[in-house]
């Protein structure tokens, strides 16, 4: 992700008082810290998100949640190399 990307998608959360940025440092890089307000929200929200993933199981049964899990594993695996020599193009 680029880093306007990144900010753009960051600021809303620090706006709302759920983590906090730090300075920038070496190589433009910056700390990005939780904080209370925002790990209470992950505490409401992991329920409602392994609730939602339950469901979802359900209705799609093992096998396609196994492809689903395998799908995620391979986007995954491909945004974490670099494209590699004889890849097949999308």
């Amino acid at each position: 992700m680029d880093r306007s990307t990144l900010k753009r998608n960051l600021a809303p959360l620090e706006a709302e008082g759920l983590l906090s940025l730090g300075d920038e440092g070496w190589r433009r890089s910056r700390t990005l810290a939780i904080s209370a307000k925002g790990r209470a929200r992950l505490e409401q929200a992991f329920p409602l998100w392994r609730e939602a993933q339950k469901r979802l199981r359900r209705q799609l049964g093992e096998e396609g949640w196994d492809d689903v899990r395998r799908g995620v594993d391979r986007v995954l695996r491909s945004v974490e190399r670099p494209p590699q020599r004889g890849d097949r193009k999308p």
